[in-house]
């Protein structure tokens, strides 16, 4: 991109004057265009309106980087306003969600873990049911850390971006 709008940039800067022919109609109307004249008319020169011929490749080059920082920047302010406001705040909820649905999955399991008491069959349901709640901490103990590495990540860019600093380079 940066190549194109340079190279749009010095094609335009490179050319000292522009042909537009002034055209005559039949009817005394004046028109301007950069096809040659069909009829009355001939072709005239136009400067730009400093008086300038010539741009310097340099102030192309500065004004493609300034324009390039710009974008930069609006982007960057893009991703900080995408961050606070959507991201974030998602990433924060999927954490809640899962650490509340852990909860509710870990009381069932222990509400009904001692429900067959009396028998063979309880004592072997109990067991069962403790083996279902090790299994939901250590599930609910990866998600947990999962969705927090994952927000952590979120907030440590968003600080970068608030402090303005360089992305890592991977």
């Amino acid at each position: 991109m940066l190549k194109i709008a340079f190279s749009m940039l010095l094609a335009v800067a490179a050319s000292q004057a522009v042909a537009v022919n002034k055209c005559t109609g039949p009817d005394g109307k004046v028109t301007f265009q950069d096809a040659p004249c069909a009829g009355k008319g001939g072709a005239i020169e136009v400067r730009p309106a400093s008086g300038s011929t010539t741009v310097q490749p340099a102030t192309a080059k500065a004004e493609v980087e300034r324009i390039n920082a710009s974008v930069a920047a609006s982007a960057q302010a893009r991703r900080v306003i995408e961050l606070d406001a959507l991201l974030i705040p998602r990433a924060r909820g999927a954490l809640t969600q899962h650490l509340s649905d852990c909860a509710r999955k870990r009381r069932d399991l222990e509400a009904s873990q001692y429900a067959y008491l009396q028998n063979l069959y309880g004592k072997t349901h109990a067991a069962q049911k403790a083996a279902e709640i090790v299994q939901l901490s250590l599930d609910c103990e990866r998600g947990e850390r999962s969705l927090g590495y994952q927000l952590g990540e979120l907030q440590a860019e968003r600080d970068r971006l608030a402090r303005a600093e360089p992305a890592p380079q991977n």
